[in-house]
């Protein structure tokens, strides 16, 4: 049976192409009203939307069939995320599609108001000659701060390179050796950036985080005549501090294409030369919006097919979501997530996740794919990576997460513990970036691939306990591919590999053995 997507809002007709060669069906309806929606979408297995389309609860609810939606955008405001994910549907936006696209603008706007050029275009249709006020500068060898150095800052980095400036970047979010392949110096904290920029730059979302970052405190860290942007989004910074700083001459010139209430009601300052402003364009070109129905149509058409989409919006995916290093921690992190009811049980909402050197730019990925392991062992409803931390949050597993640097010999490392502090650990990394392995379980170390029929027993340490075990389980028809056994202050940990399932009385008879002191099976 073909699959079916639903478009409720424009898209360029090149993006019909990708359905035709995808032998996907399409039904292009701009301007359907959300009645006919709801009469409809029971049929389709995905819908494509821009802002004009609510993606309600009630439609979720009749979308049967629905295993995508698509946003023609970056904004989900008029998606109910939630309800999507309790459903298991994938919401995949087009974060990036019009990078290049506002990178450019940045730079256009950075010219503009350094050197005035709103000011002095407007004067000559004035019948004004502003020569002598328009004194500004150049951008060679200024120190360029930007503010978020994801998919757009990353582009403005790349065209300020080749202005001849020094880059900085002030990102918590992102690794060092990635600010270092740009060519910019990544600063730990916000203030050093502030202080040694001449230009300033935004790029980060709108966050509770974020929302007036930049105020009156911050303005007062900045040098002396400053250059400010925000291409971003508006609210990051507290337009009064803005306003006030231009007056008192701390900011030489600004510029900016988001406002905290668009469009702004009045705007003051309209004789300050060097200043650049223009409508929430930063994704207004032919070329953008050509790149947005490609990537969302793509995106909507991989989700169907069972592939990896590049903009999932309910399970957020690091850029090198791809790569075989965050293939091979999907991985760990799920049989993790089993393991870990197998061994400990839940006897605590509360579990904590620490993602040590390379790993800890991993939490979403990690979080998601735990949470589905677990919980694939501890109920019968359908989990996956989308829908796993909803359910969690159902149950009221709490999981948290926290990040740090590498420990011992090892460059990644992922520590989960449960409600007995350090007791109740696991421990895996991953080597040459696609071999994963657990390395500790309850403070003993040792490296097994999680894979197969594994059976876990601790023990009272004492001689002729392994001969023991393994006699008992071959008695019974078994055969041991792999056996582990360590031992620590008397007390033993032993992994065992079989080739099949092992029985319930197997299972029972080793409780039974005076030695063991715990019993634990995973299937991985």
């Amino acid at each position: 049976m073909k699959l079916r997507v639903l478009i409720t809002d424009h898209l360029p007709e090149k993006s019909f192409e990708i359905f035709k060669k995808e032998g996907v069906d399409f039904d292009y309806r701009p301007g359907i009203s959300y009645e006919e929606i709801l009469d409809i979408v029971g049929k389709y297995d995905g819908i494509i939307t821009r802002s004009r389309t609510p993606v309600t609860k009630e439609l979720l609810e009749r979308g049967k069939k629905l295993k995508v939606v698509g946003r023609a955008g970056v904004g989900v405001d008029s998606i109910d995320i939630e309800e999507a994910s309790k459903r298991g549907i994938l919401v995949v936006n087009t974060a990036g599609g019009n990078r290049i696209s506002v990178a450019e603008l940045t730079i256009g706007h950075m010219i503009a108001c350094v050197r005035g050029i709103p000011y002095g275009h407007r004067g000559i249709i004035e019948g004004k000659w502003h020569k002598k006020a328009l004194f500004g500068h150049e951008l060679y060898k200024k120190n360029l701060g930007i503010i978020g150095l994801g998919r757009i800052g990353s582009e403005v980095a790349r065209r300020a390179l080749a202005f001849g400036m020094n880059l900085f970047a002030y990102d918590p979010y992102i690794p060092e050796s990635k600010a270092e392949k740009l060519n910019v110096k990544l600063l730990k904290k916000l203030d050093d950036l502030l202080e040694i920029s001449d230009i300033i730059t935004i790029h980060t979302p709108l966050t509770d985080e974020t929302r007036g970052m930049i105020s009156h405190r911050e303005f007062e860290k900045m040098k002396d005549g400053v250059v400010i942007l925000n291409i971003a989004r508006g609210g990051i910074i507290d337009h009064e501090a803005l306003f006030e700083a231009v007056r008192n001459g701390k900011v030489g010139a600004f510029a900016l294409d988001v406002y905290p209430e668009e469009p702004p009601e009045d705007f003051p300052l309209n004789d300050f030369p060097f200043m650049s402003l223009t409508p929430h364009i930063g994704a207004n070109t032919q070329e953008a919006m050509e790149n947005v129905a490609s990537m969302v149509v793509t995106d909507v058409i991989n989700a169907l097919r069972g592939r990896e989409v590049r903009s999932p919006v309910n399970f957020p995916l690091q850029e090198s979501a791809a790569t075989p290093f965050v293939k091979a921690y999907k991985k760990l992190a799920e049989r993790m997530g089993k393991l870990f009811p197998a061994l400990f049980g839940l006897k605590t909402p509360a579990i904590e996740i620490e993602l040590l050197g390379n790993a800890r730019n991993l939490g979403d990925i990690v979080r998601a794919y735990f949470l589905k392991g677990l919980l694939s062992q501890i109920t019968d409803a359908h989990v996956n990576e989308i829908n796993a931390p909803y359910l969690a949050k159902e149950k009221g597993i709490e999981l948290i997460i926290k990040t740090g640097d590498g420990l011992h010999n090892f460059k990644n490392i992922i520590i989960v513990k449960g409600f007995n502090g350090g007791k109740n650990k696991i421990a895996g990394s991953v080597f040459d970036e696609k071999y994963y392995r657990i390395l500790n379980i309850k403070d003993f170390w040792f490296e097994i691939e999680p894979r197969g029929e594994l059976l876990f027993f601790e023990t009272i340490d004492m001689p002729g306990i392994i001969g023991e075990i393994g006699y008992k389980i071959a008695s019974r028809g078994y055969n041991i591919s792999d056996l582990r056994y360590f031992t620590r202050r008397k007390f033993g940990l032993g992994i065992l590999k079989l080739d099949r399932k092992p029985g319930r009385d197997l299972i029972e008879e080793l409780k039974g053995l005076s030695y063991i002191t715990n019993v634990a099976y995973v299937s991985l």
